[in-house]
């Protein structure tokens, strides 16, 4: 009877080391399939931040050339434009300006109440700067 317990347990740790085998197998085989993926994705993903780093550099270079339109069409007339509402700028005081294209009267009006000038673009070649209400004046800071 101890011989067929001893048979027993050796078919058993037979059994045992073939399914060890197996898992290990199907571990190694997974883990290779991981690492194939792993590596595949860190090629998609070095080609879209490629992808990106041209996309950014498209936009500096396209803000720029707003950035240089806007300097030649617009800054050249603004410090008129101040001049025009009383203001100078050859002193030391600065004063306080907000923009915006669309003039919402609840923010243009707190702007207005605190002294900030309120430039508005009713359009594309334009800049208006809209006037102070009665009592209220440009702030120097």
């Amino acid at each position: 009877m101890s011989e067929l317990n001893a048979e027993s347990v050796l078919a058993s740790i037979v059994e045992l080391r073939k399914s060890i085998a197996e898992q290990g197998e199907r571990s190694d085989k997974a883990t290779a399939e991981l690492r194939a993926s792993i590596a595949e994705q860190g090629k998609r993903m070095d080609k879209v931040l490629d992808e990106l780093r041209v996309n950014n550099h498209r936009v500096g270079e396209l803000t720029n050339k707003v950035g240089r339109i806007v300097e030649k069409v617009v800054v050249p007339n603004i410090v008129d434009k101040f001049n025009e509402k009383g203001s100078r700028f050859k002193g030391k005081k600065i004063y306080g300006a907000v923009s915006t294209a669309i003039a919402r009267e609840k923010p243009v009006n707190y702007a207005l109440s605190k002294g900030f000038y309120v430039l508005q673009q009713p359009d594309v070649m334009a800049v208006r700067i809209i006037d102070f209400p009665k009592g209220h004046s440009a702030k120097a800071w």
